[in-house]
This record gives structure tokens, C-alpha cells and sequence, in this order.
């Protein structure tokens, strides 16, 4: 039921006669008889299976308070002109209620389900089996459903079984749901798709077993996938070339991640280094300023040259 397509109806059947049909999501009004504004209206709801009603609303006429009740809808219920209105609908809404206006049941109506749909869900391909199902949930007796196609009973039940789709399938289908004189119908197209054998197959149809036909595929000669140059390979989509230059692109990366993380660790090594060298060394005294050696006689005096005796000026 998970992976089929449904197309989902509610019906509205009253104890008059009247009959509305709205699908899942929509919103729908049940009337209520009410001669004047002033009574105390209450509604009530009874699901598929329950064995009592439960309070939806309650309206008191003379003050206008409103009291919500413990149904599942009432979140989504509102009164509107004494109508009660629901929206948007959802399956488990099917059920009885029941409109009272000053303790006297002034309105009865029963909400029944309709799903139909094929199983498994489409596209449905020729040749695979498939079910179709109408089925119908409600408060009351569950009303006749039966399927019918070009106006032709094919089944007097809610399902069809189809062990092969053909194109004979294809087109509408119709649920026919009957009860108390009154009939609703919901539509379900069906479209098979043709299988169209690919290039380089042949198909050889026979009598299987049971005198059904058979398909049989065998490959042509020479056209195999492997003895096939001009075929382009491809994977997840992709072709050769894409993963070649994926592939490159990658390597290119790899190569540059492991460039950075040497990097990185040799500058820490020559960081390591250096702070080892500036541990190392000793810090320079005072006196390892200037190298140069100091007497203790104190600094060098300076040299005189002596005076040239008056002997020596005359001969000049």
C-alpha cells in the first residue's frame, strides 16, 4: 500500500438521502437544522469501530461560549451558521455524526473512505503484473464496489488482479461503489508502457510452459558490448573521460596537500633550531666588547720627538 498511487475520495451519505463526495485535503460542511440562534448546539463524532460518541463542539446559545470536545478533528473543525465545517479532511475522519440542537438530534451523517489505486505504482511497464484496489472504510455496512471497463464488470469485488500488463490494459477504470439506491464512481487511468527491445538484441517469442507467450533475448552477433569499439563507456553517468579528469584533478590535490604539510613541518624544524642556537649561546660581558689587550701600566703615553740642538740648526 506504500508504494501505491491512490486517489482518495470521502463520502458524506445523510439520513436524507444526500451524498458528497470531496477527496483527502479538501474541506466539507455538514448542515444542521436549526430554527433559532439561541439553542444550545452540540456535535459529536463516532470513528470506524468506536463504541461511543465524543463531544467535537458545544455551543451555548444564550451566553455564545464555545467548548471544544476530545475528537480528533477538532483542530480543524470550526462552526460556521451552525454548520459544521472540517478542514482539511484526513482518513481517520470517517465515522457518525451527529448535529443535537437543544438535546433533539436534528442531523446524522456517516463520512465513509474511498481509496483506489494500482499496485505497484506507476510508470507500470508491459509484461509485469499488477492489482487494482477499491477500497472503502466507513461507520456503516460497507457499500458493493465493483470494477468496470468501457462499461463491462470485471470484477464484482474491490480488486483486480492482472498477471500481465498489455496494451489491452490500458485506459480507465472505474470503481463502481452502490449502496441504498445511490452509486458513486472513481476513475484510475492505467497506461502501460511498450517494451521496445534496445539495439543489438533479438527477441524470439515461443509458448512457455503453460502455453503463454515467451520472450527470449539473445544478443546479435558482433554486437556485444565487448566486441563493440565505437560503444562509450560510462559509469554512475559519467563517461571515461569525466573519471579521467577527476582522477587527475584528485592527484593534483594529493600532491599539493603533501607539498603543504612538508612545508609546514620543515619550517617547524628550522623554528626548532634557532631557538636551540639562542639557548645555546652565551650572553656577551663587558669586558668582550673591545678585544683589544690593556697594559696594566695604564693606557699608552705618546712619544715626543726631541728638540735638534743649536749645533745642528747652524749647519743647516
Amino acid at each position: 500500500m506504500n508504494n501505491s498511487w491512490i486517489v482518495i475520495a470521502v463520502c458524506i451519505h445523510s439520513v436524507i438521502g444526500e451524498a458528497i463526495y470531496k477527496r483527502i485535503g479538501q474541506s466539507v460542511s455538514l448542515k444542521c437544522e436549526v430554527e433559532t440562534s439561541n439553542l444550545d448546539i452540540e456535535w459529536t463524532y463516532k470513528g470506524v469501530g468506536g463504541d461511543k460518541h465524543v463531544m467535537i463542539y458545544q455551543l451555548n446559545g444564550k451566553r455564545g461560549n464555545l467548548r471544544k470536545g476530545p475528537a480528533p478533528m477538532v483542530n480543524r473543525a470550526k462552526l460556521k451558521d451552525n454548520a459544521l465545517e472540517i478542514s482539511p479532511l484526513e482518513p481517520k475522519d470517517a465515522g457518525e455524526y451527529i448535529c443535537n440542537v437543544a438535546r433533539v438530534e436534528k442531523g446524522r451523517h456517516s463520512l465513509y473512505m474511498v481509496s483506489v489505486g494500482v499496485n505497484p505504482a506507476p510508470p507500470l511497464n508491459e509484461g509485469s503484473p499488477a492489482a487494482l484496489y477499491c477500497q472503502v472504510s466507513g461507520f456503516d455496512s460497507l457499500p458493493k464496489v465493483e470494477w468496470l471497463k468501457k462499461g463491462k464488470v470485471m470484477s464484482p469485488n474491490g480488486s483486480v488482479t492482472l498477471a500481465s500488463l498489455t496494451a489491452d490494459h490500458n485506459g480507465i477504470w472505474t470503481c463502481r461503489i452502490s449502496q441504498d439506491k445511490e452509486t458513486h464512481s472513481e476513475n484510475l487511468i492505467i497506461d502501460v508502457k511498450a517494451w521496445t527491445p534496445t539495439t543489438g538484441t533479438t527477441v524470439v517469442k515461443g509458448l512457455g510452459d503453460h502455453g503463454q507467450d515467451r520472450a527470449k533475448i539473445t544478443p546479435r552477433s558482433g554486437t556485444s558490448d565487448s566486441q563493440n569499439p565505437n560503444k562509450s563507456w560510462s559509469m554512475l553517468g559519467l563517461s571515461l573521460w569525466m573519471w579521467v579528469g577527476i582522477g587527475a584533478g584528485s592527484l593534483v590535490l594529493i600532491i599539493l596537500l603533501v607539498g603543504c604539510v612538508l612545508l609546514h613541518r620543515r619550517n617547524r624544524r628550522m623554528r626548532k633550531r634557532r631557538q636551540m642556537m639562542n639557548i645555546n649561546r652565551k650572553p656577551l660581558k663587558s669586558n668582550d666588547y673591545c678585544q683589544c689587550k690593556r697594559t696594566p701600566e695604564g693606557p699608552p703615553q705618546r712619544r715626543t720627538r726631541p728638540k735638534p740642538s743649536p749645533l745642528t740648526l747652524q749647519q743647516h
